[in-house]
């Protein structure tokens, strides 16, 4: 299943009836863990200055990202406020809702155990991104923030995996040797 991530930024950061300023949208392979360029399927950014503007993003990102692809998952960083402004913004101007029906993935959401845990201290993009190693040139920069975000759900998603995997050993271990002490004692 590929991944289509997206992130949005608003003319202002006060309401979510905002009209939206700048999108960006990646398409990548369903591959997991960490993305290279041979991952990415299709790209796409664009400045909205006006309804129109937006309109072409939304056939640009139909058309080029998203394609005829009916196996994808769409990934964000704080999906809520994302969604609602593309929700918004699509209504604004009677168009399809992008991504209507999809389940959205909050790479801020995934990070709660690492901050349960006290690996990070807060679940931002910049905190996120630097925990991994990613580099976020630029914060205001959709663009740049939608890279970190194929970044830090690559590695997330490969630490997932990986414990996941480690968690299957040992309950196949951990099962023998229950099994064993059973025999043993009778049960």
């Amino acid at each position: 299943m590929d991944h289509v991530f997206i992130y949005v930024r608003p003319f202002s950061l006060e309401s979510k009836n905002s009209s939206i300023a700048e999108i960006s949208c990646v398409r990548t392979n369903g591959q997991v863990g960490q993305t290279t360029k041979r991952n990415v399927i299709a790209a796409f950014s664009t400045k909205i200055d006006d309804e129109y503007s937006f309109k072409n993003a939304v056939t640009n990102i139909k058309k080029n990202v998203v394609g005829d692809s009916d196996k994808f998952v769409v990934v964000t960083y704080l999906s809520d406020y994302v969604h609602t402004l593309v929700r918004n913004e699509c209504r604004k101007i009677e168009v399809e809702e992008l991504f209507l029906g999809r389940s959205w993935i909050d790479v801020a959401q995934l990070a709660w155990p690492l901050v349960s845990n006290g690996m990070i201290e807060s679940r931002t993009i910049e905190v996120l991104s630097k925990h991994f190693g990613i580099k976020l040139l630029d914060k205001e920069d959709t663009a740049d923030i939608c890279t970190a975000i194929v970044g830090v759900y690559g590695y997330m998603m490969r630490r997932y995996k990986t414990a996941l995997a480690g968690e299957e050993v040992i309950r196949d271990i951990g099962g023998e040797t229950l099994d064993s002490i059973r025999k043993m004692v009778g049960f």
